[in-house]
Formats: C-alpha cells, structure tokens, sequence
C-alpha cells in the first residue's frame, strides 16, 4: 500500500515520514494543531531543516486520511505550482491559468512546500493575494500549511503587506526550526 508521501508525489525520501520520528515538543504542537486545524501552520527553517519531511509527517499520519472522508487534499512545491499555471496560460491554450490557483483556493486542505522560492514577479503576488484572500478571508476558512525559508521581513518586501498580513497573522501556529541543514550531515562526516 502507498504512503500518502507517495501518493502525493513527493521524493522517496519523505515515503516513511511520521510524527513520531519528529521531535517530540514539535510534534506535539503539530499534532494539536491537526486536531483543530483553523487557518494556517507556518513552516519556517534553513534549507535541510525539515519542513518538507514534516509536512509528508502530516500528510502520512493525519491529512492524507481525510481522502477516504471526501475532504481535497492539495500537496504543491511553489515552483511546480506556477509551472502548472503558466502551461495552462501559455499559446494557444484556451484554459484559464487561474483555474488551477482556484482548485488550490477551494481544497479543503492545502499544504505548499517551499513557499517564495519562484523568482518574484507582479503575476506571482497577484496569485499569492488572491489564494490567500479566497482561504483566509471568504466563506469557510480552510486549513493550509506553508514551508518558506523566509523571514517575516522578507516575506513582507516580496509579496506586499497584503500577503504578508494575511499569511503570518492568520499563522496561529509557527514552527521555527533550527538554523541546521541535516541533509549535509553525510557530505560533512556528520551522524
């Protein structure tokens, strides 16, 4: 049987993830917060810090389930996301771009891996603006988890304070994790 990881599409490396191979202190903030998963859980760390392996934690133990519940479970890395977007609006396509960011605005449960990595443009913010307003701000609030390596400061000078105050003050929960890339630990000699 697949993973939820798997299904999802994400490196073989996420396949096992769990819950309880995290820290236990993050873990249990996690957990509380899939028990009553009210607006956003924001990721933030360094590059190899586990917000990705995290996230597949969830997706394996708790979100991937609420399928079998006919609940929309959405699982995007940002770049892929804009990708798709930009192939549905390029020449002589007759879809709109937007319908796709739509899907993600309505899935009951949307979690975006590596949020701010795609180069910053106008088109890029409107996009943002707009999944943020439809989750956040319209009719039923919907659960959604973002990764970023980003500061707070940052986040504000690439997206607007729209954005910015839509993501982080609707984040009622914040993981911080250290400034430590595991996945340099075998390059490094490190255990």
């Amino acid at each position: 049987m697949k993973s939820q990881a798997e299904e999802f599409k994400l490196p073989y490396a996420y396949w096992g993830a769990s819950l309880s191979h995290i820290d236990s202190k993050i873990a249990s903030e996690i957990i509380n917060w899939v028990k009553n998963p009210i607006n956003i859980l924001f990721l933030r760390g360094v590059p190899g810090c586990g917000k990705t392996y995290l996230m597949a934690a969830i997706l394996n133990d708790s979100w991937g389930k609420k399928r079998n519940e006919n609940k929309t479970v959405r699982y995007m890395y940002e770049k892929r996301m804009f990708n798709k977007i930009r192939m549905k609006a390029g020449p002589g396509s007759f879809e709109d771009p937007m319908g796709y960011a739509m899907d993600l605005c309505e899935a009951d449960y949307l979690m975006i891996d590596d949020f701010g990595s795609s180069k910053e443009t106008d088109f890029i913010r409107d996009v943002w603006e707009m999944i943020m307003d439809e989750r956040l701000n319209w009719g039923k609030r919907r659960s959604t988890v973002i990764s970023s390596n980003l500061s707070n400061e940052e986040i504000n000078e690439r997206f607007g304070g729209r954005t910015a105050s839509r993501i982080l003050c609707k984040a009622n929960t914040q993981v911080l994790f250290d400034n430590y890339d595991r996945r340099l630990d075998p390059v490094m000699g490190r255990k």
